[in-house]
């Protein structure tokens, strides 16, 4: 079976799932609850036209699909610099980051915008540019992949897969829409 996925011309690729036994299954989340996930964004954005709820609600359904312990999402200005940069947490996650991480996420964030290719950390972030009309618009940043339940192993970071980052690429590709509109409107408020 083909996994290429068109989306207007560009294809999307989607690797192939293998069936995975229920205790590995049981480490992440379900299928179901991707497709839930991405139906809730679509649905919530398809109205949507305030720029920060659109932010947090991409950077929120991001973590939600690749069970990451927190998330950001950067938003360019002029000349392609940090314009704003909207930050979440999972939900059971107790504290925020620290600055010092704020800091390291926010200059990759940078990074991503001045050069927009996609940035993987050692298997424990992933960071994708977000374009819109031929410029970088702004980037997708997830980071802590957790384990079954939530519970982040100590000493012993669980990487993100391929699986992952397309789930991601697909997101962005769902939402563009809505950032479109607040692209499109921006200039209107």
């Amino acid at each position: 079976m083909d996994n290429d996925v068109r989306l207007g011309e560009r294809p999307v690729d989607l690797p192939s799932h293998p069936v995975v036994a229920v205790s590995e299954r049981e480490e992440t989340v379900s299928e179901q609850e991707r497709v839930q996930a991405l139906l809730h964004a679509v649905i919530a954005l398809s109205i949507e036209r305030d720029p920060d709820v659109v932010a947090r609600t991409i950077v929120a359904t991001a973590i939600r699909l690749v069970d990451a312990r927190f998330g950001a999402l950067a938003v360019a200005g002029a000349s392609r610099r940090l314009r704003r940069m909207v930050t979440a947490s999972a939900e059971d996650v107790p504290t925020e980051p620290s600055a010092r991480d704020r800091k390291r996420v926010r200059a990759t964030l940078i990074h991503l915008i001045e050069d927009r290719q996609p940035r993987t950390g050692p298997g424990c972030s992933v960071a994708l540019p977000i374009d819109i009309d031929g410029r970088t618009w702004g980037g997708l940043y997830v980071e802590g992949k957790r384990r079954a339940g939530g519970a982040h192993g100590e000493g012993s970071a669980v990487a993100f897969d391929d699986f992952d980052e397309s789930t991601l690429r697909l997101l962005l590709a769902i939402v563009r829409p809505a950032i479109e509109n607040t692209v499109r409107l921006a200039p209107a408020r």
